[in-house]
């Protein structure tokens, strides 16, 4: 492994004991850091409550062999990648075991440059670029570059402007600046401006003395000051009064805070990251918004893409939510239909991820099977969809056209198969692989057209 790199999470399943401490100390050469389990059943086990990136699996188990394990592994943790091992290296069992999801395939005997060559392989195709651990999902490239960027502002103390429409995630990506700065083990102090009203969101962040005004029966200290040596996010900064942002204005340039109804300034320390979804240049230009404060707040800038911009993180980010919801209902939720993901695909989604997760929660409520179908999905997502559908292959830029054509044309090639992936390669004229590869992007399960 490359110095400098997080250790990958391994988990080993093996019914012989001695090939789990083999295994173990040769990931352990390699950098990884190890579980090992003796079944199928206890490996998926441990699954279900932690992280693995990559579960090495042996092929011939008693009960539960290695294709049941690779099947259960990706509809438990779509991004954890398997790879199976075994000594009947035949080409059959290669054939099945790909087949049945596997990424890779190794026979016993095997030498420790293969284990390493193999991981390597699989982690380069897992994470193209180094990126730094946000939180923040989605493999698109319009993420990968929001994901360098917080790496780097995180490095210096400037403030920064966080700009997106209304449930792209600001405050998710400002906690992300937060956690990746120097300042990520002190307080991460939060307002919404637009959600307090203007008389008393003054006193909210500077704090005020007793008997400021009536009701002020205690000494309170602000926002700001609890956010000393740590971060302050101001979402919705857009929202405020020309009086306070005179107000802050002074705190930023002065770097000290007084009390409503104080005497003494108070000297904080703290970053300030804010954010809107209104247009500052143009309420400057208004005269809405204050142009000496506007440049002060805009010394790094940061702007979120809107979900309609990066389609190709939506399964993503739909399994992530159905693993987060699941729990509120009592029969099981394992997935998404590919006829589903297709039309939630198609949507423009004006409210964006935040949208996004409210749908799948009332799609797991509405379900009444273990399969979210086009119909669990909220009305406003589902209506139209045959009319849009055109407009969204010529509206959209060609990036997604090519991925919701692709998708479709890969579940008609698979409804034809009844869900014989090397007969629907066949169709397809590609390689058997190439196919398994595309179905693993778009989370299909080509199980469901089995007949």
């Amino acid at each position: 492994m490359q110095a400098g790199t997080k250790s990958p999470q391994v988990l080993v399943i093996d019914d012989e004991p001695e090939m789990c401490i083999c295994l173990e100390k040769c990931l352990q050469l390699l950098g990884c850091s190890v579980q090992w389990r003796t079944s199928g059943p206890e490996g998926l086990a441990y699954l279900e409550h932690n992280r693995a990136d990559i579960v090495f699996t042996d092929l011939r188990m008693p009960g539960m062999g290695g294709i049941e394990v690779v099947r259960s592994v990706a509809r438990l943790a779509p991004a954890t990648r398997s790879i199976v091992l075994t000594g009947y290296g035949t080409i059959g069992s290669a054939v099945e075991a790909i087949r049945a999801g596997a990424a890779d395939y190794l026979t016993k005997p095997f030498k420790i440059d293969e284990i390493r060559v193999a991981i390597e392989k699989l982690l380069a195709a897992d994470k193209p670029d180094d990126q730094p651990d946000t939180g923040i999902l989605g493999n698109s490239q319009p993420m990968h570059r929001l994901r360098a960027h917080i790496q780097q502002i995180a490095k210096v103390a400037s403030s920064v402007l966080i700009r997106g429409e209304t449930g792209v995630g600001k405050e998710l990506v400002a906690k992300a600046v937060h956690s990746n700065s120097e300042r990520r083990m002190r307080p991460f102090v939060a307002v919404n401006c637009a959600a307090i009203s203007e008389n008393l969101l003054e006193s909210e962040l500077f704090g005020y003395e007793k008997g400021a005004f009536t009701g002020a029966l205690a000494t309170r200290p602000g926002k700001i000051e609890a956010a000393n040596r740590g971060t302050l996010f101001l979402d919705e900064i857009g929202e405020t009064s020309p009086s306070f942002q005179a107000a802050l204005l002074r705190v930023l340039q002065e770097r000290e805070v007084m009390r409503v109804g104080g005497t003494a300034p108070i000297k904080v320390d703290f970053r300030l990251i804010a954010a809107t979804n209104r247009d500052l240049p143009a309420m400057v230009q208004e005269g809405t918004f204050r142009q000496d404060l506007y440049y002060r707040l805009n010394v790094v800038c940061l702007d979120i893409p809107p979900l309609r911009e990066r389609t190709e993180d939506i399964a993503e980010l739909v399994e992530h939510f159905i693993r987060k919801h699941r729990s509120k209902v009592e029969h099981e939720i394992t997935g998404i239909s590919p006829q589903a993901l297709i039309t939630m695909s198609c949507y423009r989604w004006p409210g964006n991820v935040r949208q996004l997760e409210n749908a799948v929660e009332k799609a797991i409520v509405l379900s009444p099977g273990p399969v979210i179908g086009p119909d669990d999905l909220p009305a406003e997502i589902t209506c139209g969809e045959a009319d849009d559908e055109p407009l969204d292959y010529f509206d959209s830029p060609l990036r997604d056209a090519k991925d919701h054509f692709e998708c479709d044309y890969l579940l008609t090639r698979l409804k034809e198969a009844q869900g014989n992936v090397s007969e629907a390669a066949r169709n397809a004229g590609v390689a058997r692989v190439h196919f398994h590869e595309r179905l693993r992007k778009y989370r299909i399960d080509p199980h469901q057209f089995r007949v």
